[in-house]
């Protein structure tokens, strides 16, 4: 199974534009759009073993094609190189989402479909994006979560963050606040008064360095999965924990991510992408 990158072109083939450069094949992000789309070029066993396109997902037949291929496809490889232009006029989905809004209902069903076909327990919502769905997969069991925290004299700012923790919906969960060399009595004395059968603090004595606070908190932690949080972040939905445990209790993930804000609304992280330069950047 190969797919290319794409852009948009005008009915004249005269003007290009909107490219899309296309990662390596991304399963989860083809579980949120049709990224693949155009080029596509599938082996004959391939499409013989799926079937081909089906009627019952018209408005959304390419997408219903794609995640039957993707199960069944031995190899998938991404060529990086636009091989398609994909004309655009006015009626058209490539033109804009909403003269097609049954195309979406389509792509919801044919999301549910494939993941039924792969017996995952999980729901399939559309977004307020045109083709955009989020799929929220179900807990599998409620394992305890162990909070690892690092801390020095911030009282303040770790109040707030444990003020927040206390809305989460989910219940099993243990925070392990790592003390590291705070001189100021307050900070102690807070501590003594948040310690409980759920907040422990544990005392880091050597300099600062936040792999080792991590992991000697982690050596403290009885959880099966662990939350590395710095003392400054505010959980703003009380669902947090079941959104981010339910992924990662994914055979095929190992760890995941949440999206962090700035006091102002604005970003401050979303992901890391691998390959830039040769490293790795936020």
């Amino acid at each position: 199974m190969l797919y290319s990158d794409e852009d948009k072109t005008d009915g004249e083939m005269t003007k290009f534009m909107d490219p899309h450069f296309k990662p390596d094949f991304n399963l989860d992000l083809l579980r949120s759009n049709n990224y693949i789309t155009h080029f596509l070029v599938v082996s004959r066993a391939l499409l013989e073993k799926v079937g081909g396109i089906r009627s019952d997902y018209d408005g959304a037949q390419d997408y219903d094609f794609v995640l039957r291929c993707v199960e069944q496809a031995k190899r998938i490889e991404h060529v990086p190189k636009i091989l398609y232009h994909w004309r655009v006029h006015e009626l058209s989905t490539a033109g804009g989402g909403g003269t097609k809004d049954y195309a979406a209902d389509a792509g919801k069903r044919a999301l549910e479909a494939h993941l039924s076909r792969l017996g995952i327990a999980a729901s399939v919502e559309k977004t307020q994006y045109f083709g955009f769905y989020r799929v929220k997969y179900e807990l599998l069991s409620r394992p305890l979560v162990s909070i690892i925290i690092p801390n020095k004299d911030e009282v303040e700012s770790l109040d707030k963050c444990l003020g927040a923790i206390k809305k989460t919906a989910y219940t099993n969960y243990e925070v392990i606040i790592v003390e590291n060399n705070s001189e100021k009595e307050e900070t102690f004395s807070y501590y003594k008064k948040i310690e409980s059968d759920q907040v422990h603090v544990v005392y880091y004595p050597d300099k600062f360095n936040y792999s080792k606070l991590n992991n000697f908190g982690v050596a403290h932690a009885k959880g099966d999965f662990y939350v590395l949080m710095n003392n400054d972040i505010e959980v703003l939905q009380e669902n947090w924990m079941e959104q981010m445990l339910s992924n990662c209790e994914r055979e095929e993930v190992g760890i995941v991510g949440a999206r962090l804000y700035y006091p102002d609304n604005t970003i401050q992280h979303a992901g890391l992408v691998i390959g830039i330069g040769g490293s790795c950047v936020e």
